[in-house]
């Protein structure tokens, strides 16, 4: 019969302990992220174009095409029937009986592939299959920010709550039922961190299949986001290796991703004639990134929008086609250097909306208003919008108000720890960068918010432990007791 539990003999190990509470986590997580499940995100929403990639793939046996018939036959079905529907619900006969197959280049592809893979495994085309995927996928990845943590700050408990954050963040939950890229973004960022942190701690020998395996998920992750390919050249850059080993790493890792990314890269140029390594569409977003702001050369951020003026001037351009995206980077850059102090604005406001003026306003489904709206319909100001629209508020400023507490974080935590916070603020600028230069939405900063809760545990922590030394300080009585 094992001893009763006596002073100085803990009724639970410190490491079961922790693995009790990380088990807690993930039922939490998982009971957020099934919640939402129910919760249609709207008519025509970001799964579009992955949804029917997978479904040609086990449809038609077309891998990388689509049917614009089939497009436009779901779009139709879609703004009918208010709300996203599964291939389950749509009979494509009329779209098979008269198809208009193009090339898919677009959009990556790696999140159709996934879903066909799913869909596959599952007999059934339904969305909620790769929803549930993406949420077994969402829930390792809090393990993997508890890894991330202990990698870095050698802290469980701060490594425990940085858990508990990202498991219980609703913007992340919420986007991890939307089958699309961006949530993908978010995993191999966290992926290619961890095992680039897996790297600076190997032994020289054990160096090289850490390498090894960073550039393959910098490689795969190309085909989810794009900007992943920055990663390899900023963490070294930060790391303090010295530039000899800095440039080593970048390059073995760069060098391993074009090898995965070259495939893709000779089926775009057969194609298209084109070097394309991951997808076309910079002209497109630089050019209606521009529009972002009121201007006089004609840029609106409106993708129907820019389609039907580049179609007055040019009918023999394909939507979204190469020759589309080329057209318009043109016309992007011209206007840029015809106005590069407008640029400098647009680049500021975008900076300024993916940090300090950061906010969802879906992740709750409150259908509220933002403070700007109110304002402009009612004239109150924030006080008035805090003390009669108090759930909006909480909708539209959770996010803005992690990135206030996550800078002050850092502040408080950036003596003794400059290596380690230079390596997240290097993952924090190779997210963003591209979104800053081209083109920014809210959804794309999501791979921020689990540097933010890095920081914001950390710092937590911290004073949890400075505030109970100093409790025990003035009671010895809760002093731990010693010799036992």
């Amino acid at each position: 019969m094992p001893p009763a539990p006596g002073p100085g003999r803990p009724a639970l190990a410190a490491p079961a302990r922790r693995h009790l509470a990380l088990a807690i986590v993930l039922v939490l997580g998982a009971a957020l992220r099934l919640a939402y499940l129910p919760v249609d995100v709207g008519v025509v929403d970001q799964s579009g174009g992955q949804v029917e990639l997978a479904h040609n793939i086990l449809h038609s046996g077309r891998w990388f095409a689509e049917n614009l018939t089939e497009v436009a036959l779901v779009k139709e079905v879609q703004e009918r029937r208010r709300h996203t529907v599964d291939p389950t619900e749509v009979d494509y006969a009329r779209a098979d009986a008269h198809p208009r197959w193009q090339p898919f280049v677009h959009e990556v592809t790696g999140p159709g592939l996934v879903l066909a893979g799913v869909w596959a495994v599952a007999g059934s085309e339904r969305l909620l299959y790769g929803k549930l995927f993406q949420i077994a996928i969402d829930l390792a990845m809090a393990l993997l920010v508890y890894r991330i943590a202990l990698l870095l700050f050698a802290r469980p408990r701060a490594a425990l709550l940085a858990a508990a954050l990202y498991a219980l963040c609703p913007p992340i939950a919420r986007q991890a039922t939307i089958v699309d890229p961006d949530i993908w973004g978010l995993y191999f960022t966290l992926v290619i961190l961890a095992l680039y942190l897996q790297v600076l701690r190997a032994p020289r020998p054990g160096r090289g299949r850490w390498l090894l395996a960073c550039g393959v998920a910098v490689g795969l992750g190309a085909y989810f986001r794009p900007n992943v390919l920055l990663l390899p050249i900023a963490l070294p850059g930060v790391a303090w290796l010295g530039a000899s080993r800095a440039l080593r790493d970048a390059l073995a890792m760069l060098a391993v991703a074009a090898l995965l990314l070259a495939p893709w890269t000779i089926r775009n140029w057969v194609d298209f004639h084109r070097v394309i390594p991951t997808r076309v569409g910079l002209g497109t977003n630089l050019w209606e990134g521009l529009g972002e702001i009121h201007n006089d050369f004609g840029a609106f951020n409106n993708d129907l929008g820019t389609y039907e003026e580049v179609h007055r001037v040019r009918p023999d351009l394909g939507y979204l086609s190469p020759a589309y995206d080329e057209y318009l980077e043109r016309r992007a850059l011209h206007a840029i250097a015809q106005h590069p102090l407008f640029y400098a604005e647009v680049v500021a406001r975008r900076v300024a909306l993916s940090t300090v003026a950061l906010y969802e306003s879906a992740w709750m489904y409150n259908g509220g208003e933002s403070p700007v709206r109110y304002r402009a319909n009612t004239g109150g100001g924030l006080l008035s919008y805090a003390l009669h629209r108090p759930f909006d508020l909480l909708e539209s400023g959770l996010e803005a108000a992690i990135f206030v507490l996550a800078m002050l974080a850092l502040a408080l935590t950036w003596r003794g720890r400059r290596r380690q916070h230079l390596l997240l603020i290097a993952v924090l600028v190779s997210a963003m960068l591209p979104y800053w230069v081209l083109h920014f939405e809210t959804r794309y900063a999501l791979p921020t918010l689990p540097i933010y809760l890095l920081w914001i545990a950390l710092a937590a922590d911290l004073l949890g432990e400075r505030t109970l030394r100093r409790v025990r300080a003035r009671s010895p009585r809760l002093a731990p007791a010693r010799g036992r």
